[in-house]
């Protein structure tokens, strides 16, 4: 996975997470989200990613990040399920608070490795 698709499928994440809260008939989330291990970034970031870049400090920088994302937009299918719009609403709004934060580690992740690889 190299971080431009870590980046777009964190962004389409998001999109159908707030697409759901917009349209919470429409079932964007048949199903629970995956946690923050089960995504494709996720199993990345447990396995090639690990591997590689584990030992720089950026690369651990992400996990917080990256598992709140998951936890947020759990909340969100949650709210939506138990018809609570209001606190998928508010949900949202931490999603949409998070998104460029994780799009900055993963922008200072690429920054890392370059570095580490002159």
């Amino acid at each position: 996975m190299t971080i431009d698709a870590a980046k777009n499928s964190h962004r389409l994440f998001v999109r159908d997470a707030l697409a759901a809260i917009a349209r919470p008939d429409d079932a964007v989330f048949s199903k629970d989200p995956p946690d923050q291990h089960q995504c494709a970034f996720g199993r990345w970031y447990d396995g090639d990613g690990r591997q590689h870049f584990g030992q720089l400090p950026a690369f651990g920088a992400l996990e917080g990040v990256h598992a709140r994302m998951h936890q947020v937009a759990t909340a969100i299918y949650a709210a939506l399920h138990t018809r609570n719009r209001e606190e998928a609403i508010r949900q949202g709004g931490e999603l949409m608070r998070l998104e460029p934060e994780m799009l900055g580690k993963l922008d200072a992740l690429v920054t890392a490795i370059h570095e580490d690889h002159g």
